[in-house]
């Protein structure tokens, strides 16, 4: 047997693909997380205090790549609905009202005690779950170390798709812009409206300062509120 038909055999051996070749390649998402991040530094932003991500595989690593010092979180919302992937219809239900105490604990380690509870309900039916949540969990519980107010703006990515909705809504009827400045300014005013047309703040969300550390994560908030007024 030549050289190409030991190569194949040792293939079908390991379960690598035929026709694949055995070097590693750079897994494509995170290739074009790093891509973007890039083009955000090149662009001029210096620092991200908190990303909020959607779960998208190699995006937090590309953007810890490019900017080290940023916090994480993963988006809360994208993670139930990709813990309901697994559920039958009849169990959503059931299944949401258990992931509840999680993502609400008072911190970190009242958040684990949540998904081990959660487990042991569940774990034998769905383990998936439980090992998705425990997989992610480094950047599922950075929020936790601020109050419920300032939570809500941080723990999900639906603010910023639905503001990226209004500035899209507003761009969309537009055939061209005759300069730059006109498009600068369409998108302002599209900022301005969407905040004037968005829900209030919450009460005591001008406590955002206010924050408590989770001993589960070692995640420092006296780091965050330097960097804030630095």
């Amino acid at each position: 047997m030549d050289g190409g038909g030991r190569q194949i055999l040792e293939k079908a051996r390991t379960g690598q693909p035929v026709g694949e070749s055995s070097r590693r390649r750079p897994h494509p998402q995170r290739s074009l997380g790093r891509h973007r991040e890039t083009d955000l530094k090149q662009r001029g932003v210096n620092d991200i205090l908190i990303a909020c991500v959607d779960g998208l595989k190699g995006f937090p690593e590309a953007i810890e790549a490019v900017f080290p010092a940023t916090t994480v979180q993963t988006c809360i919302v994208h993670l139930i609905r990709h813990s309901l992937n697994y559920v039958p219809r009849k169990q959503y239900e059931q299944v949401t009202k258990g992931l509840r105490p999680i993502y609400t604990a008072i911190d970190a380690d009242a958040a684990m005690h949540a998904l081990e509870a959660f487990e042991e309900k569940w774990g034998k039916q769905i383990p998936v779950i439980g090992h998705s949540w425990r997989n992610a969990w480094e950047h599922v519980t950075p929020f936790m170390a601020f109050e419920p107010e300032v939570r809500r703006v941080i723990y999900t990515t639906n603010a910023i798709e639905a503001l990226n909705r209004q500035l899209r809504k507003a761009v969309k009827t537009k055939g061209h812009f005759p300069t730059e400045d006109a498009d600068r300014k369409l998108i302002y005013l599209a900022i301005q409206n969407a905040v004037r047309n968005g829900p209030g703040p919450a009460a005591g969300q001008r406590q955002c300062s206010r924050s408590r550390s989770t001993s589960a994560t070692g995640y420092q908030t006296e780091t965050i509120k330097h960097r804030l007024h630095s």
